[in-house]
């Protein structure tokens, strides 16, 4: 193999893992965001119940 195709490897391998951190932190955010407005949402459905 050559050290250029190595390079590029290592080079592939960090790029691979920026996007999965990335889309790991996305599908976390989202997670959070979601799970507050069903949250709120339950809230509010409980305040409007009393």
């Amino acid at each position: 193999m050559s050290l250029f195709a190595i390079a590029l490897l290592v080079l592939l391998a960090i790029v691979a893992v920026a996007v999965l951190g990335f889309v790991l932190k996305l599908a976390f955010w989202a997670a959070v965001v979601v799970a507050v407005i069903a949250g709120a949402g339950w809230l509010f459905g409980r305040a409007k119940a009393i």
